[in-house]
């Protein structure tokens, strides 16, 4: 119990001096010295062909919204079990910084998959796959929006896709195809970043409410109160030192140094909106 009343403290302290803005920037410039330095060729193709790399990034990557979701969801229960009251205010911050999150986020992809159209970039499948596409659209306003011809004749109406025509990243990795060409601001470093500061911060929070029960000796059972706050940290941390391992993957390994830093900017947009700018008007 002391060990872990130990970790909790020094948790705390890490939190409450946001030492964790830090950390992103550190790895960028680690990734860019490395790449400087070091022909890192053959270690990328090492990564990129390694099983626990690319099973790693498949789950916490791709589905990262699911980590995300279910972590918030936690960091919410553990705030409403702590302080014991005032519900409906606890939901009603976190349904708003959330909601805020995900346009702030919507609109930055946006502006990436749209920057990489726009400077040449585009989704390519193979001739194979482009017949397995066609074949599989049933819907004209589905075969239009991927840039296909619908096509009625007096038997039969069909897709008919000789041209992708797809301005989503999401919609292009969905239809098993690639982006290539263009200026492809780095999409890891955006959602990670953005992810793991949005979970650090409400972490931080978190132990801001133990300090304050700490202080006060209030609530229902402290110590057992103080387990559930450690238990939310580790679950949260383990989730945030996989997403900051991806990060690093991707600043040695992938993409230009400026299309990580864009990325890495863009990155904390999102933090900076909401517990800096609107932090009075959300608390």
């Amino acid at each position: 119990m002391l060990e872990k009343k130990v970790i909790n403290s020094r948790i705390s302290q890490f939190f409450n001096q946001r030492q964790f803005y830090l950390i992103y920037p550190v790895i960028f410039l680690i990734g860019v010295l490395t790449t400087t330095l070091f022909n890192s060729t053959s270690y990328s193709n090492l990564i990129k062909s390694s099983t626990f790399n690319r099973l790693l990034n498949q789950i916490f990557a791709y589905k990262g919204s699911y980590f995300f979701n279910a972590s918030l969801v936690l960091i919410y229960l553990t705030t409403c079990y702590k302080i014991g009251h005032g519900f409906t205010k606890i939901t009603v911050q976190f349904a708003v910084k959330y909601i805020i999150n995900y346009l702030l986020l919507h609109a930055l992809f946006i502006i990436v998959d749209n920057l990489f159209i726009y400077t040449g970039g585009s989704c390519e499948l193979t001739s194979e796959q482009l017949k397995i596409l066609s074949s599989s659209t049933l819907f004209a306003k589905s075969c239009v929006s991927l840039g296909g011809d619908w096509i009625d004749t007096v038997t039969d109406s069909f897709c008919s896709i000789s041209k992708l025509r797809v301005h989503d990243a999401e919609v292009c990795r969905g239809i098993k195809g690639h982006w290539v060409g263009g200026f492809d601001i780095s999409g890891h470093f955006l959602y990670l970043v953005n992810n793991c500061l949005l979970l650090l911060n409400e972490v931080r929070v978190l132990n801001y409410v133990e300090v304050d029960l700490e202080n006060q000796k209030t609530g229902r059972d402290w110590l057992t109160q103080r387990d559930y706050i450690f238990y939310c940290n580790l679950i949260c941390l383990f989730v945030v030192v996989v997403w900051t391992y991806l990060v690093c993957i991707t600043s040695i390994f992938f993409h230009s140094v400026t299309e990580k830093g864009l990325g890495l900017v863009m990155g904390y947009v999102s933090s900076l909106v909401i517990y800096h700018v609107l932090q009075k008007h959300i608390a």
